[in-house]
């Protein structure tokens, strides 16, 4: 089982989901300790289209976790769905397409 790293300064860190400017790919980014630089860098690099969220980690890794549970319990995403659309209909991993 993988241990979770412990935040011992108690303390909640800014990050961004957005979108980049050129290529319009999705980016998890971050820390940040204030909202001001975190909409500085936003503007700097993102379309405008983000979503910050405070974690209680400085971890990437951690946070992008975090987020990716954040989404799907927030945008209702069905989860056998997500895997189908990301693993090319789940042919590689096994999951038959439901409505043959």
């Amino acid at each position: 089982m993988q241990q979770q790293r412990v935040n011992r300064d108690n303390r909640s860190y800014l990050w961004i989901y957005g979108y980049t400017k050129r290529e319009g790919k999705p980016i998890v980014y971050g820390w940040f300790e204030t909202e001001q630089q975190l909409h500085q860098w936003a503007f700097t690099y993102t379309n405008g289209n983000y979503d910050p969220y405070l974690l209680p980690t400085r971890s990437r890794a951690a946070a992008t976790s975090m987020i990716k549970a954040k989404r799907l319990e927030t945008e209702k995403i069905d989860l056998d769905e997500a895997i189908t659309r990301v693993r090319h209909k789940g042919k590689d991993i096994g999951i038959e397409e439901r409505n043959q």
